[in-house]
């Protein structure tokens, strides 16, 4: 299992972690955007709701490398003002930039937050940065600002002692 840092700080993303995360997605609203395949997958959600989230490919997929390690059950942790405050684990994940548009719309070079993933579950939390930092061996000033994927070692490491 794989820890996710997601930074969510700015107010684009402070907007889009309320209209995604916290309300949710009625999934009918999100069916005909769906390819076939993506749709059975979608079949078997439990929930006529579901909370997502996605990152852009960024420049040279740097986003989207990262985001190919994403697995269903690893663990998505939100991060703004020095804390980790909402955690979430991953269902599924889809590269969707017909979906991604029309739950976020594009940026003005017209990318989108196209690598998306799907939650069976968010709750909040409350890590301090500095406890993160100490733990990981960062240094004490470090700050989450880009997505990332943490390795199996890191993981653990953040599962266990924080019991996520």
């Amino acid at each position: 299992m794989k820890v996710i840092l997601q930074p969510c700080g700015n107010s684009v993303a402070q907007k889009n972690f309320v209209d995604t995360i916290e309300k949710k997605i009625p999934v009918n609203d999100i069916y005909n955007y769906l390819s076939e395949v993506e749709q059975e997958v979608v079949n078997t959600f439990p929930f006529q709701e579901i909370a997502v989230w996605g990152v852009t490919a960024g420049k040279n997929n740097v986003n989207k490398v990262d985001w190919e390690k994403i697995n269903p059950s690893d663990i998505a942790l939100f991060y703004k003002e020095n804390k980790f405050y909402s955690q979430g684990s991953i269902l599924c994940k889809f590269q969707n930039k017909p979906l991604a548009e029309k739950i976020w719309g594009a940026k003005d070079d017209g990318e989108t937050w196209e690598c998306m993933y799907f939650f069976k579950e968010i709750k909040e939390i409350s890590i301090g940065i500095k406890e993160f930092n100490k733990l990981l061996s960062y240094g004490e000033e470090n700050k989450i600002f880009k997505f990332r994927v943490l390795d199996e070692n890191k993981s653990d490491l953040l599962i266990n002692h924080f019991k996520l």
